[in-house]
């Protein structure tokens, strides 16, 4: 991700804190009354201003926070359940295996090789039974309408093949106003369970 990116985000964040609201948190609450996620390591991709890292520490999970806007993180620097990572997922060194990881919104930012590679990367260090749960932009989306084509948005088919060994646990498409923009765009929740 560049530097224009961070800059971006960082200024969005120092305007408006919660300009994401609470949509993810509202996402990730529905996923532990459907799954039931083992306690153990949580890494929260795309964290943002830090509701959902909380509540997963506040659920008894020691949690990676990963975003790349230091302005975004600042809530949650006081939880010594979470660990703040101020980068790019991509640059995220994981030392740890997880059982519950979290990626709300990050994909579109991803060529789609940058996101194959991310996802084979937590792939590869999530426990037996681990959950993988997502909020990523589809290809039916004004977002994607509007880009240049060069982020990762779903069809329906990508993501799944990318998690062919895994059982799909809850699937989903809700549609959403963009927060930064007079855009409609549809959104898939998704969660996988590694076998």
């Amino acid at each position: 991700m560049t530097d224009k990116l961070k800059s971006f985000y960082d200024n969005l964040y120092k305007a408006n804190p919660s300009v994401f609201g609470t949509s993810s948190l509202e996402f990730l609450k529905n996923v532990f009354q459907i799954a039931c996620p083992l306690v153990g390591r949580a890494l929260d991709v795309g964290a943002g201003e830090g509701l959902t890292s909380q509540y997963l520490a506040e659920q008894g999970f020691i949690v990676n926070a990963v975003d790349l806007s230091e302005c975004a993180l600042t809530t949650i620097k006081q939880n010594k359940s979470v660990t703040v990572h101020i980068c790019d997922i991509v640059q995220f060194e994981m030392k740890q295996s997880y059982s519950f990881v979290f990626i709300a919104l990050v994909a579109h930012h991803l060529s789609e090789d940058t996101f194959h590679a991310m996802v084979r990367k937590i792939q590869n260090n999530t426990v037996t039974h681990g959950l993988h749960a997502y909020r990523l932009f589809t290809s039916n989306s004004d977002f994607f309408r509007q880009s240049s084509g060069s982020g990762f948005y779903d069809n329906g088919m990508a993501l799944n093949a990318l998690y062919d060994q895994w059982k799909i646990v809850f699937d989903e498409k809700v549609i959403g106003n963009a927060a930064t923009q007079d855009a409609q765009n549809e959104i898939r929740h998704v969660v996988f369970q590694k076998l």
